[in-house]
């Protein structure tokens, strides 16, 4: 598969002409890489990358567990909430993403998923209803996945000729996140 990729690559990808963007932070573009992180106009959006990356992780731990627990969830259970949410997320993010970043922002759609998110997180521990439980955790995948592109697309409108610094910068926390959640994620359950 890597080959067939590589082959496809070198015949049909080219590197697109850089054009002079100006930085939305003019501060931003005259400091190091360590001194932008610690700007607020990347750090928030760098710290809710953590923490919506580090939650949907643990949710997804211990949504297994709390369902297989509390009601009984079979491993197909368990599958058919996960993937069923995601594919529901991804469908979203192709068909309505868009029209709600032009709607309302990225910063107000990284917002009202995140209080969506935690309201749905709290539903699951009162829900008794299988349908009701399947229901309320594909909400939850589904405003999930519509914090990370949203942040992408806010994080690629304000960095101009930075796109390299944020793009290294938003894998460097998605990265932190991985590491942090595999010692923190053992001691919770």
């Amino acid at each position: 598969m890597a080959l067939i990729a590589a082959v496809i690559s070198l015949v049909f990808l080219r590197e697109p002409e850089r054009q002079n963007l100006e930085t939305a932070d003019s501060k931003a573009a005259a400091k190091g890489g360590l001194r932008k992180i610690v700007l607020p106009i990347f750090l928030m959006a760098f710290i809710v990358i953590f923490v919506s990356s580090f939650g949907m992780a643990l949710f997804e731990s211990f949504f297994s567990l709390y369902t297989d627990h509390k009601f009984g969830f079979t491993p197909r259970d368990i599958a058919i909430a996960i993937t069923g949410g995601a594919i529901i997320g991804v469908v979203c993010q192709i068909v309505v993403f868009d029209k709600l970043v032009r709607a309302i922002g990225e910063v107000n759609l990284v917002r009202m998923m995140l209080i969506l998110s935690g309201l749905l997180t709290f539903a699951v521990t009162i829900t008794h209803s299988y349908w009701l439980i399947m229901a309320v955790v594909f909400l939850l995948f589904t405003g999930f996945d519509l914090i990370r592109p949203a942040v992408t697309n806010y994080l690629s409108r304000i960095a101009g000729n930075d796109q390299g610094f944020v793009g290294g910068d938003e894998f460097l926390f998605h990265l932190a996140c991985k590491c942090v959640r595999s010692g923190f994620g053992r001691n919770l359950f």
